[in-house]
């Protein structure tokens, strides 16, 4: 498997982990289900950790798509795509390594504390944690997509690149 198809493969673990996380973190809230908010918290928490994977896996892809020539080759537009996702992955990845240490910390508390409140309130700020990085992720992955898919680019299907200020 090339660094490219594992990083096409790994990205969607915290994606899909932290909206699959979010049934069982709403049930809790609306139902002051402890079990449903534990499970949730932790799919979410385990799922945000995944982000290291992710990460060593784009920098492999970006390596070779950097300098790649035939089929590897990106156009212009293309490389300054990667140039912003890299930059926007960076900060990502400090708000799911965030996430992650929220998500634990509340799994924590939930497993130590009884208070009655406590699944509620637990479960609803972990569904803002994984609203925010979800958020986050998909901002991300916008600018991803671009580097490889012309038709995405904004104006129309021919490559347009990001002006200076789209990395931000």
């Amino acid at each position: 498997m090339t660094p490219e198809h594992a990083h096409l493969v790994l990205v969607h673990l915290p994606i899909v982990g932290l909206l699959a996380a979010a049934v069982p973190l709403a049930w809790g809230v609306l139902r002051t289900d402890r079990t449903a908010t534990t499970l949730g918290l932790a799919l979410a928490a385990l799922f945000a950790l995944a982000t290291p994977l992710v990460v060593a896996s784009g920098d492999g892809a970006e390596d070779r798509l950097e300098h790649g020539q035939g089929p590897l080759a990106l156009d212009p537009a293309g490389q300054r795509w990667l140039e912003v996702h890299e930059e926007r992955a960076e900060a990502g990845a400090v708000v799911l390594y965030v996430a992650a240490g929220l998500l634990a910390a509340s799994l924590g508390v939930l497993g130590k504390m009884r208070h009655p409140a406590l699944p509620r309130g637990l479960g609803a700020g972990g569904l803002a944690v994984c609203a925010l990085s979800f958020a986050t992720l998909a901002w991300v992955a916008e600018a991803g997509g671009k580097i490889r898919h012309p038709e995405l680019r904004e104006g129309s299907s021919v490559a347009s690149t990001p002006r200076a200020d789209d990395d931000d």
